[in-house]
């Protein structure tokens, strides 16, 4: 894989500024990353016109650890 990007903190706040310095963005990585942004920016808005009630009611937790432990158990068993 290529290089990583550096964030260097700026008054508390990630900074790439930086990295875009070094790299100049392709047209396509430009349009991606306004995809990306603009698609998070509708999925935030979204989330807040929600009810508050209807974004816990339905929910249950998952517990992987759980989860993990019965198939490792099952395979276990099963094998003997």
């Amino acid at each position: 894989s290529g290089p990583k990007p550096v964030f260097h903190t700026v008054n508390g706040k990630r900074s790439s500024s930086q990295r875009t310095q070094q790299e100049p963005i392709s047209p396509q990585h430009a349009e991606l990353i306004n995809f990306i942004y603009e698609s998070w920016e509708q999925v935030c808005k979204e989330y807040e016109q929600e009810p508050i009630e209807g974004n816990s009611e339905d929910f249950k937790p998952f517990d992987l650890e759980s989860w993990w432990g019965k198939r490792l158990f099952h395979n276990i068993t099963k094998s003997i």
